[in-house]
């Protein structure tokens, strides 16, 4: 009898801390490592490295952002609070480039997340 108290009892200690460490699961590196991971198969998914041909002056951001999209099949959603007109000529760069000069040109960052890319004001 005495044994088996001691087994339930070491049973249920083990289930507290097994619910203690899920529970701080975030701040453990491996699923911090998982979590990267997903980000960069998502980010392979949308495949930023396609190639695009582009030759717009005087567009709103939101109709260039818009027209990218669309064009390469890659989900974005714009913020609100980005406004203002672009002039950007290219000729075989890929959507990554272009991303990267828009939105340094006109001070905006881009996230990719949840597989989309997601362009706010910086």
């Amino acid at each position: 009898m005495k044994k088996s108290v001691w087994l339930i009892s070491l049973i249920l200690l083990i289930i507290v801390v097994s619910i203690i460490l899920i529970s701080r699961a975030k701040h453990i590196p491996f699923f911090k490592l998982r979590e990267e991971m997903a980000s960069a198969r998502i980010e392979k998914a949308l495949d930023l490295e396609k190639r695009v041909f582009l030759n717009f002056k005087d567009v709103p951001l939101k109709t260039f952002f818009g027209f990218l999209s669309k064009t390469s099949k890659v989900k974005m959603v714009v913020d609100e609070e980005v406004k203002g007109i672009i002039s950007i000529k290219t000729e075989t760069t890929t959507l990554r480039q272009v991303l990267d000069r828009a939105t340094k040109e006109k001070n905006l960052k881009y996230e990719i997340k949840k597989g989309a890319i997601y362009i706010t004001k910086t």
